[in-house]
């Protein structure tokens, strides 16, 4: 599709586990123009980053690639709510080593996508975003509210890494909420 403004490997995450948290946030900053949430639908896991644009045959075999990744069983587990800056807020996880594999792996198998910006990062961060900060001034004023609900909904909940799903994603960021659409 020629809309999208780039692509990205990925674990979708079941919404159910943070529902209430987009709902909780939704209504406490509601028409404030505070936060840009997530699209909570594609809800994820960022794995690696990859260009804006691939041909048919790289996605062909990015996704036979990723296709043979399998899980051991094992918890994910969530752990706290960071920040990138003063921009992006998210959600951490606390024992993601074997996402720091796939994500070494991922960057051996693929190292043409390496001058992506945020493939450049020293040390990866198994993050799953929840929202955009668009005026940090006016979010200070939410955030200790924010960062509340978070914690009362994430605490020492997990996810199974068997149960999730690798996939390969086509991302429209000029889209509000973001656009993510699964590749099958």
């Amino acid at each position: 599709m020629k809309n999208n403004t780039s692509y990205f490997i990925w674990l979708a995450i079941d919404i159910k586990k943070i529902y209430d948290i987009f709902i909780e946030i939704n209504d406490l900053v509601w028409s404030k123009n505070v936060i840009e949430l997530q699209n909570p639908l594609s809800m994820h896991i960022t794995l690696y980053y990859l260009p804006w644009y691939l041909w048919r045959k790289e996605i062909t075999e990015i996704r036979n690639f990723i296709d043979k990744i399998k899980f051991d069983k094992q918890k994910l587990t969530f752990w706290d709510l960071k920040y990138f800056w003063d921009s992006i807020a998210y959600i951490s996880y606390d024992n993601y080593k074997v996402l720091r594999d796939i994500n070494i792996l991922l960057k051996k198998e693929f190292p043409e996508y390496q001058n992506i910006e945020d493939n450049l990062y020293p040390s990866y961060i198994a993050h799953s975003t929840l929202f955009k900060i668009i005026d940090y001034e006016q979010f200070l004023i939410y955030k200790k509210d924010i960062e509340e609900i978070i914690n009362k909904n994430i605490t020492w909940d997990f996810y199974n890494l068997d149960e999730l799903r690798i996939g390969l994603y086509m991302v429209n960021s000029r889209y509000k909420p973001e656009l993510q659409y699964l590749l099958k």
